[in-house]
């Protein structure tokens, strides 16, 4: 009688379990980089939405309804933020743009007024003067802040 060579099921259970446990191990360190990626990347493009609702203030940008200059701003929320024009935030226009931070961004905006960035016509300085944001990744607790002058300048981005 010829005897079959064969793994037991407790030599195959063990290495089920090594393998659980690496694959585990290197999924989550894996995450870090992936999440502090996606934070630079919502800070990125908030900076350049904050520089182009400034530039449309100055320049006197209509975008083709016909009227005279306005003001133009970003309205924020916690999980994201819409670009607006106008002295105050129309939450009903369709040509508001709303735009999504990504998975586990949040900004704290408790320094601005009613969670408005608003720029002047014309000179581009902001409606309340000078202010903070605090944008934050809820899985690694990472903190950034951004500072704006009165003029609507960012002067400082720095990691808290």
């Amino acid at each position: 009688m010829k005897s079959i060579q064969a793994f037991t099921i407790i030599e195959l259970l063990v290495v089920m379990g090594i393998m659980a446990i690496l694959l585990s191990v290197s999924t989550s360190s894996l995450m870090g980089p992936k999440h502090k990626a996606s934070l630079n990347s919502s800070i990125n493009v908030l900076i350049s939405d904050l520089a182009s609702q400034q530039l449309k203030a100055m320049v006197g940008d209509t975008e083709g309804r016909g009227i005279s200059p306005d003001n133009y701003g970003i309205y924020l929320q916690t999980g994201n933020y819409v670009l607006f024009h106008g002295t105050y935030y129309p939450p009903n226009d369709s040509a508001n743009f709303p735009v999504n931070l990504g998975d586990n961004i949040q900004i704290d905006s408790t320094s601005f007024p009613l969670s408005k960035i608003i720029f002047t016509a014309g000179s581009g300085e902001l409606v309340s003067g000078g202010g903070l944001l605090i944008v934050k990744n809820t899985v690694t607790g990472e903190k950034k802040r951004i500072t704006l002058n009165q003029y609507g300048i960012i002067t400082e981005v720095i990691s808290l």
